[in-house]
């Protein structure tokens, strides 16, 4: 259960489909750790775009727990990585399309449906293109760090996310 709830976090919605699919897939017997960490990839890739909003929004201890959380159990730094990247790249790509419409935008980054776009160009409002730069940079060097071992994986992403949050 306290596995499941951290997966998950408060949203019953989401709880209630989690706990149906692992019954399906357990049927009459116990389900186990290893079961719910197969099974709740949903909620991990939910948790990934909330801990990228914490990050974005300048959010470092939300933004924090999710990361270790995330690591903990078993989410790639790399895709941690990556997802931060494609953010700020949609941010980015937010700024060069000042003063066209939203429903262009959203045409031209292809994000569908609406929710996606309003967070982005709400956090697109708090970053210039320098700060953008100094992102960019703060994740290619998290990213050789991690991959020349300079860093271990844990302590390189909390040093990102503390970076990136204390420009927000």
């Amino acid at each position: 259960a306290n596995l499941l709830s951290q997966y998950i976090g408060g949203d019953l919605w989401a709880l209630s489909g989690e706990i149906s699919k692992l019954v399906t897939y357990c049927g009459d017997r116990e389900v186990t750790e290893k079961d719910i960490r197969e099974i709740t990839s949903f909620a991990r890739e939910e948790n990934i775009f909330a801990l990228v909003d914490a990050v974005m929004e300048g959010r470092v201890k939300e933004a924090q727990m999710m990361l270790h959380r995330m690591l903990k159990y078993g989410t790639a730094p790399q895709q941690i990585l990556a997802m931060i990247e494609r953010q700020l790249s949609l941010i980015l790509r937010i700024k060069e399309c000042q003063g066209i419409p939203a429903q262009e935008i959203r045409e031209k980054l292809s994000l569908h449906p609406r929710y996606p776009l309003d967070k982005t160009l709400k956090q697109s409002r708090a970053y210039t293109i320098p700060r953008l730069r100094r992102a960019f940079h703060s994740l290619l060097d998290t990213d050789i760090a991690i991959k020349t071992g300079r860093y271990e994986n844990e302590l390189a992403l909390d040093m990102l996310v503390i970076d990136l949050c204390k420009h927000a």
